[in-house]
């Protein structure tokens, strides 16, 4: 169930007028949706829209406990009831118990047996959070440090204006996810779940790491390690895993499996691509079964070709500073990895490749394994 402001007036279409309160001789402020979502398919519906002026909880409370019974007398299961954190809401479901207590589970009115769930949804968590730290008093966000209770750190949305302050002007940006609108947003636009998700990233708090020392940001040690302690949180809580999260497969994917892996060992892999034409992978090639020829590769002239159309000198290298070659060579990275792609020639692909080094370390910050470090002369 979720709340929505609507607009005051009244509407007459086909003979019918609405607009309205339900209880009230008052027009509608706002109105509360009930919708069912099915926990095995992708199944929605809308059960129940109520138009209000005013609300307490003892009202909410005996709406939702008649439409939980509504939907059990037509054979669907409420396993849980879904709200943000606001207070009417909470007191509409401590009334589940006797006395009223707010806790997660609570007998189901339907069926006193089975559970009836109260789950917070995630997202207002995450703006309520984002919305708290705003409305501190200078922006200020106390919180402890997990390692050690006794101590407290200090979050400052300061610094996070002061790092986009910082790189306003600049083509190439570490903060790229921070705006105006992310950092001063309207009592609107606080409602904007992509604006508080930019600030609690990941890439947030390397860009603090990274410079935070060099330019003195207020507190930017602390505002980083609370970021990423949100940012961890949120990337567990808004993770989608496939085959609906499966811990344990079946007797019939084993079988399967075996089936299409019989099947590769016999046959190539094709894939038909719209710009590459039909792409052959072949799960027999192992070692260096496709390594190209010394002939073939006397042929490559990639140094060459990178020589002869990147025309670049001392004096560009001097001109750029030293928090730009971290971002510089992250975006050789991805070049590289492009280009590696599309490259059948072995040779060509490890000259494009390189290890790590004192620029690679934003890399080095956001690699889960897969992404790909430049050469130098990329």
């Amino acid at each position: 169930m979720d709340e929505i402001h609507l607009k005051e007036n009244l509407d007459y279409k086909s003979g019918n007028i609405v607009g309205n309160a339900f209880n009230y001789e008052k027009l509608a402020k706002s109105a509360h949706v009930f919708m069912i979502s099915s926990l095995m398919s992708p199944y929605k519906e809308v059960v129940h829209i109520l138009p209000v002026n005013k609300m307490t909880g003892e009202v909410l409370h005996t709406f939702l406990k008649n439409i939980v019974i509504g939907l059990h007398n037509i054979d669907f299961e409420v396993l849980g009831v879904v709200s943000d954190n606001h207070s009417i809401n909470r007191k509409a479901i401590s009334y589940f118990s006797n006395p009223p207590e707010v806790k997660i589970v609570y007998p189901n009115p339907a069926d006193e047996n089975k559970p009836l769930y109260f789950v917070i949804d995630t997202v207002h968590i995450l703006k309520n959070i984002r919305n708290n730290w705003l409305n501190k008093r200078n922006q200020d966000f106390k919180y402890p440090n997990f390692s050690n209770m006794e101590i407290s750190e200090m979050a400052s949305f300061e610094a996070l204006k002061e790092m986009h302050a910082s790189e306003s002007t600049s083509l190439l940006k570490y903060g790229f996810n921070l705006s105006l609108k992310t950092l001063y947003p309207s009592n609107l636009e606080r409602q904007n779940v992509k604006l508080a998700v930019n600030i609690f990233k990941s890439s947030i708090s390397i860009a603090l790491k990274e410079l935070g020392p060099r330019k003195h940001f207020k507190n930017w040690e602390g505002t980083a390690n609370f970021i990423e302690i949100i940012s961890r949180w949120w990337y567990i809580v808004n993770y989608r895993q496939l085959a609906g999260s499966q811990y344990h497969v079946s007797v019939r994917q084993i079988f399967e499996s075996e089936a299409k892996l019989r099947i590769q060992a016999v046959m190539p892999l094709a894939l038909t691509s719209h710009n590459f034409g039909e792409i052959i992978f072949d799960v027999n090639c192992v070692g260096g079964a496709s390594l190209p020829s010394q002939e073939e590769n006397a042929e490559c002239n990639v140094a060459d070709i990178l020589a002869n159309n990147c025309m670049v000198d001392e004096d560009d290298l001097d001109e750029i500073s030293d928090t730009m070659w971290p971002l510089l060579t992250y975006i050789g990275g991805y070049c590289s990895h492009q280009i590696t792609k599309k490259l059948k020639c072995n040779y060509c692909v490890e000259f494009l490749k390189g290890s790590n080094s004192e620029n690679t370390r934003l890399i080095a910050a956001r690699d889960r394994g897969r992404l790909s470090y430049p050469h130098e002369d990329v």
